[in-house]
C-alpha cells in the first residue's frame, strides 16, 4: 500500500487487518500486525510467541519461518470450524517500512522477509500460506534501497500488480464525504466541483452510480444524503467553496481537521477566510505534533512549532514554492532544540505526515501553502546559532 504522507496508509492498513480479523472465518487464519519493528533476528518467531502467549524464554522463539507456518497449520486443522483451503494461515502487516530503513539493522531483516514472502507465492505456484501487507511512500524507492527485484520480472519493482495506492480524495470522493459528514455544505461543494469540472458529473449524477455510492454510503450515510436532498431552498444560495480550499480538503488528514471545527468556523474556512484558515492550520499542526510524539520523539509540541516557524520564515511559500532539503536541515539544526541528525529525522516526520511533499531530487514544498505562510507569519523567539 503506497501513497504520500497524510493520505491514510496506516489507517487503511489497520482497517484492512481489523476487517480480516473480524471476517466470517477469523479462526481459519492467524494474523499479526507490527509497525516496522522487525530488526530482531527472529521477528516472525517473536510474533508467533506473542500470539501463542508463551514466555520470551520459550524454545519457539528460535523457530524458522516454515516451522512457524507448520505449527499454525496444525492449530488451524485442530480448529472447531473447518478451515478454508484458499485462506492463508498468516497475514502480517508492516507499516512504514521505508521509514524503518533509516534505522540501523533493519534493511537486511526486511529484505529477508520480503524475499521469503515472495517465495511463498512465486516458487510454490499455489495459494500462499502467508501473506505480507506493507505500507510505504514509494515502492520503486523501497526496491532500490533494498536492492531487490520481483520474482515476476527482472526490473526493480517489487509489488508488480499487487500495489494498492492510497491517494488523496478525488473530487467525487470529496463530494461524497461532504454528503456524509457535512450535508449542510454539500451544495457549496457541488458548485465548486462543477466549476472545476465543467464536463464532469453533477452531484445527482454521482448519486445515480451505485458502484461509487457503495464505497462510502452505509445505512446512516444514505439517511444523510436524503437530508441533503431535502435541504431548504435558501441554503442553495450560499457561495461556492473557495477553489484552493476545495483542492486542499482533498487531503484526508486536513479534511478530518476541518471536521473538528465548529460549524461557523467551518463555513469561514470554506469562504477562504484568512483567520479561519489560520485556525485550520493550527489544528493540523497540533495533529502533526501529536503524531510525531506518538512515534517516539521526545520533543514538546511548543518546541516543534517553534522549529517549524524558523523553517517557514526562511522557506516561505509566499516567496518561493520550492525549497532545498539542505535548507530545512540548516535552519532546524540552528535552533536550540535540534542537531543535524534530529533535523533530518524531523524532515522525515514532516514527509510522513504530509506536512511537506518531495519534489525534484533534493527539493521539497509545503503540501498546503497556507500552512507554511501561517507559520512564517508567527513570531518566534528562538535564537539561531551564528555558526
Amino acid at each position: 500500500m503506497s501513497g504520500t504522507g497524510g493520505n491514510g496508509k496506516t489507517a487503511a492498513l489497520w482497517q484492512w487487518m481489523s476487517d480480516a480479523l473480524h471476517s466470517e472465518s477469523p479462526q481459519q487464519s492467524y494474523y499479526s500486525l507490527s509497525c516496522a519493528e522487525f530488526a530482531q533476528e527472529h521477528f516472525l518467531a517473536h510474533q508467533f510467541c506473542l500470539w501463542a502467549n508463551v514466555p520470551a524464554s520459550h524454545r519457539w522463539q528460535h523457530l524458522e519461518s516454515e516451522q512457524i507456518l507448520d505449527r499454525l497449520e496444525i492449530a488451524r486443522t485442530a480448529s472447531i470450524i473447518p478451515p478454508a483451503a484458499s485462506h492463508p494461515i498468516m497475514v502480517l502487516g508492516l507499516d512504514a517500512v521505508d521509514e524503518a530503513l533509516h534505522e540501523s539493522g533493519k534493511q537486511n531483516a526486511l529484505r529477508k522477509l520480503l524475499l521469503w514472502s515472495w517465495e511463498q507465492e512465486g516458487h510454490l505456484r499455489q495459494q500462499p500460506r502467508a501473506t505480507l501487507i506493507v505500507t510505504c511512500r514509494n515502492t520503486n524507492e523501497l526496491a532500490h534501497w533494498l536492492g531487490i527485484s520481483s520474482p515476476y520480472e527482472y526490473e526493480l519493482k517489487p509489488f508488480h500488480e499487487v500495489e494498492v495506492v492510497v491517494d488523496e480524495f478525488s473530487k467525487q470522493e470529496l463530494i461524497l464525504a461532504v454528503s456524509l459528514h457535512l450535508p449542510i455544505f454539500a451544495e457549496r461543494f457541488t458548485q465548486t466541483y462543477e466549476a472545476l469540472s465543467p464536463h464532469g458529473m453533477s452531484l445527482s449524477d454521482i448519486f445515480d452510480h451505485p458502484d461509487k455510492m457503495r464505497l462510502f454510503l452505509n445505512e446512516t450515510g444514505l439517511r444523510q444524503v436524503e437530508a441533503w436532498q431535502n435541504v431548504q431552498p435558501e441554503s442553495l444560495f450560499l457561495p461556492a467553496v473557495h477553489a484552493e480550499v476545495f483542492e486542499a480538503l482533498r487531503h484526508p488528514t486536513l479534511w478530518h481537521c476541518l471536521l473538528k471545527l465548529d460549524g461557523a468556523m467551518q463555513s469561514r474556512v470554506l469562504d477562504g477566510d484568512a483567520e479561519a484558515l489560520a485556525h485550520l492550520a493550527s489544528r493540523f499542526l497540533f495533529w502533526f505534533c501529536t503524531k510525531v510524539q506518538a512515534r517516539g520523539k521526545r520533543m514538546r509540541h511548543e518546541e516543534m512549532i517553534e522549529v517549524l516557524k524558523v523553517i517557514a520564515r526562511h522557506c516561505d511559500p509566499h516567496q518561493s514554492p520550492l525549497h532545498q532539503q539542505k535548507e530545512w536541515m540548516t535552519h532546524a539544526s540552528r535552533t536550540a532544540y535540534m542537531n543535524h541528525n534530529q533535523a533530518k529525522n524531523f524532515f522525515e516526520e514532516a514527509l510522513s505526515a504530509g506536512l511537506i511533499v518531495p519534489d525534484k531530487a533534493g527539493w521539497w514544498r509545503w503540501r498546503h501553502a497556507f500552512i507554511g505562510e501561517y507559520l512564517a507569519r508567527q513570531p518566534f523567539h528562538l535564537e539561531e546559532d551564528d555558526g
